[in-house]
């Protein structure tokens, strides 16, 4: 028996296994993701779907993967169990860098490489500290 990996940190991984259960809904495609040395690797499964009808969108730290599968056009369904039409995902990145995701596809596969951001120690100036003495104006009596 497999058991899916959630986050017990988050009471709302926990939530989301009876939330399934009870609505028969499953997410859109399933979707891996996998920490490396320098970022995520995340993949998502899309059969059936060509690079053109996929579109990766970032928005506030916000990534929406979204695919837009179409239907056959001839013949009548005597059996249909794949999802066609629109479906879609939506992940909050943190720590990301966005200027460095990078996108592959291949075979019904999408590969997004999600590199960490590059935290790099930098001073901070002191603003309103006193001016060196020299400069300071002094009194003269007359």
């Amino acid at each position: 028996m497999t058991y899916a990996c959630y986050d017990i940190r988050n009471p709302f991984d926990l939530m989301e296994p009876l939330i399934r259960t009870v609505t028969g809904d499953m997410p859109a495609f399933p979707v891996d993701v996998r920490e490396v040395e320098d970022g995520y690797i995340l993949e998502a499964e899309l059969p059936g779907i060509s690079a053109d009808e996929v579109s990766i969108d970032l928005e506030k730290n916000v990534l929406t993967i979204t695919a837009e599968g179409r239907e056959a056009q001839e013949g009548r369904y005597v059996f249909h169990e794949r999802k066609s039409g629109k479906r879609q995902r939506s992940f909050t990145l943190t720590e990301i860098d966005p200027e460095g995701i990078r996108a592959e596809f291949h075979d019904g596969l999408l590969r997004l490489t999600l590199p960490k951001e590059k935290k790099e120690m930098r001073r901070i100036a002191i603003s309103g500290s006193e001016a060196p003495a020299e400069e300071k104006g002094t009194a003269q009596a007359e």
